[in-house]
């Protein structure tokens, strides 16, 4: 008899079973044609990956932030990456996975605008198919004024003021 040898690559958070059919063809043979069906493999030793907490409070200076995150079940040759979800958000830099104890590790550079901001990042092990995500939130600056949500500001500049001797920012 001859064999035939089918590949098939793991799918590691498989929730239900998945098949598909196989026919196998020989010229100046009959066509041969089986169903290969996978089937969900114990849900507990699966791996999986959680971040706490999901929202880091970052304060409006910045600084260096770190949250926790849990991988159990680890799969041999799966990797961890942390990318931010929105490139935009180039206010948060340095992201880090350090493996050693277990953390993501990032910078938040001051907030300069009026309101309080916020980031979302991905963080991806390549044996599962979702990323699981936090969000660093970080508080404006103290200012002497509250700005409405209906209100447009803009920023005039900033220059001398020969009256008091000091530098002062103009809002327009």
């Amino acid at each position: 008899g001859t064999n035939i040898i089918v590949n098939v690559t793991p799918k590691l958070d498989l929730d239900a079973e998945r098949s598909v059919e196989v026919t196998a063809s020989y010229t100046g043979a009959v066509d041969v044609t089986f169903t290969l069906v996978q089937v969900p493999d114990d849900a507990s030793k699966r791996p999986s990956l959680k971040v706490e907490p999901s929202t880091y409070e970052a304060a409006a200076e910045g600084g260096t932030g770190s949250v926790k995150y849990t991988l159990t079940n680890p799969v041999e040759g799966a990797e961890l990456s942390v990318a931010l979800a929105d490139a935009e958000d180039s206010w948060v830099s340095n992201l880090a996975i350090n493996e050693t104890d277990g953390t993501v590790t990032f910078d938040v550079a001051e907030n300069t605008t009026v309101r309080e901001r916020s980031a979302v990042v991905n963080v991806t092990y390549t044996a599962l198919s979702n990323p699981v995500s936090f969000t660093i939130a970080q508080a404006a600056p103290e200012s002497a004024f509250k700005v409405n949500d209906n209100w447009t500001v803009s920023y005039g500049g900033r220059a001398n003021d020969s009256k008091y001797g000091s530098v002062v920012d103009y809002i327009n």
